[in-house]
């Protein structure tokens, strides 16, 4: 029988769902980093960059937030 302890809640979902779209984009890495140490620089950046970095760093969280490696793939 269907156990409702062991159903996930939302937010457990959501984030694993958020997690399971996690793909490593050194594009938008570079587009944070531009945030961080130039942000007069960032600043004039169209907004749909702003909107995607947004979405990167949420869903790079949620991967981060469920143990996920979330660093730059290595190439042997």
């Amino acid at each position: 029988m269907y156990n409702n302890e062991m159903r996930p809640t939302r937010r457990e979902f959501r984030t694993r769902s958020l997690a399971d779209t996690f793909r490593y984009n050194p594009e938008l890495e570079a587009v944070e980093r531009l945030q961080r140490e130039r942000p007069d620089q960032f600043d004039t950046l169209n907004p749909t960059v702003k909107v995607e970095l947004a979405n990167y760093k949420t869903v790079r969280a949620a991967a981060k937030e469920l143990g996920r490696d979330v660093s730059a793939p290595q190439n042997d």
